[in-house]
């Protein structure tokens, strides 16, 4: 099994991580802030964090 750090980003190697086609966006809202994230040169890459 495949240790990963707590707080390391994700990328497409993860387990578990299915990437999504280049440009693709996903926004999280948490406890009243968001998050904007997008797929960029095949990683997800947080543009926005907004409380």
């Amino acid at each position: 099994m495949n240790k990963v750090q707590i707080g390391a980003p994700r990328t497409s190697a993860s387990p578990g991580v299915i990437m999504k086609p280049e440009g693709s966006v996903k926004i999280a809202v948490m406890n009243g802030s968001r998050q904007v994230d997008q797929v960029v040169n095949g990683e997800w890459l947080a543009l926005l964090q907004k409380s």
